[in-house]
């Protein structure tokens, strides 16, 4: 087992994400929102304040999860407030690798 020097952001949509990507799909989009998953994003390991750290990355999170559904001319304003209307989210500093294999990333 290997420590990721990374802390994370976990992520898990809420029905007012669901309802959006609804009015935008050409399909009904039917979501078990209790059994949902969810998304982690790796930050900074060490951090002591949650609100700076979400203010830093709330907007890279959200076109990322918007762009799931639409184009970049479909996306809504993205603030603070639509973030936590949108998501559930927990954080953590530690993140440990149970593979022996290769850590692999896209560029």
């Amino acid at each position: 087992m290997k420590i990721v020097n990374r802390g994370f952001i976990w992520i898990k949509p809420k029905q007012e994400y669901w309802d959006w990507a609804s009015s935008i799909s050409d399909e009904q989009i039917i979501v078990d929102t209790n059994n949902s998953e969810g998304s982690i994003y790796l930050i900074e390991e060490d951090f002591f304040d949650l609100e700076p750290i979400i203010k830093k990355h709330f907007s890279s999170i959200l076109k990322t999860e918007c762009s799931s559904f639409c184009s970049a001319e479909h996306f809504p304003e993205f603030t603070l407030e639509l973030f936590e209307n949108w998501f559930d989210l927990d954080v953590g500093s530690c993140v440990f690798d149970l593979l022996s294999s290769k850590l692999e990333k896209e560029k």
